[in-house]
Parts: structure tokens; sequence; C-alpha cells
């Protein structure tokens, strides 16, 4: 276990990350909407924002643990940080040695939220909603 040590600039650093990157979501959703046929545009604006919201809610309920919980077997993580229980906020994780977990958690998941979210451009104007939401999940 690394020794751990808040440091104020880290966190700084890491909680204006997430700023800039929870920005990039309502400006991927303008982008494709540019893209668009102006009557699509509200269409692949509800995809994006209702994409970053079941996204977000997945990460919160089994994306982190999954991914940054205790290893089993070396190939995914187990349930030990559901719904991010036992993540410390005022104590770092194992995989930071200068940044609250929480914090760390909440930057990652907006990862975890735009990924699916960069292909929207891809199908716009193709699939319906309901065929969005079984892809996004």
């Amino acid at each position: 276990m690394m020794n751990c040590v808040i440091d104020f600039g880290d966190t700084s650093w890491v909680l204006v990350s997430f700023l800039l990157v929870l920005g990039m979501m309502p400006a991927l959703a303008l982008f494709e909407a540019g893209l668009l046929r102006s009557k699509n545009t509200l269409s692949i604006i509800t995809q994006v924002v209702t994409g970053c919201v079941i996204n977000s809610v997945l990460w919160i309920l089994v994306g982190y643990t999954l991914v940054f919980g205790p290893s089993l077997g070396g190939v995914i993580g187990g349930l030990d940080h559901l719904l991010l229980i036992n993540v410390p906020v005022n104590d770092c994780g194992p995989h930071t040695s200068t940044v609250p977990a929480a914090a760390f958690a909440m930057f990652q998941m907006n990862f975890a939220s735009i990924t699916p979210l960069l292909i929207t451009g891809a199908y716009a104007e193709r699939l319906k909603f309901t065929a969005f939401f079984v892809l996004t999940v």
C-alpha cells in the first residue's frame, strides 16, 4: 500500500479536469447536432444527455467496483465498492497516492460516460431511441 498524502494541487487539478471533461459532453452534443439535419438536433442532444446519465449511474452502481475493486483472478474487480460504498472521501485509494479516492472515481466516471457517446454521431439519423438505449447500456 502506498503512503497517502493528500496534495491540494493534485486534487485541484483532478477536479478541474473533471469539470473540463464534463464540459465535453454538451460540446459533443452541439458538435454532432451541427453535423445533422436540423430536424434531428433534438434527437442527438437527447441521446448524448441520456447516455451521460445512464453511463454515470452504471459507473456508480457497478462500474467503479468492476474496474478498480479488489482483483478477482486478475481479470475483473470484486463487488467490494458496489454503489461506491467503502470508497474513501478523505483518504487515498489504492490507485492514487495524492488524490482522494472519491475524486478519482468521479474523474474516471466522466471518461466512462463519454466514451460510448463518441459513436453516437456514427449512427445519428439511423437508429431509434430504444436501439440507442440498448447499445449504450
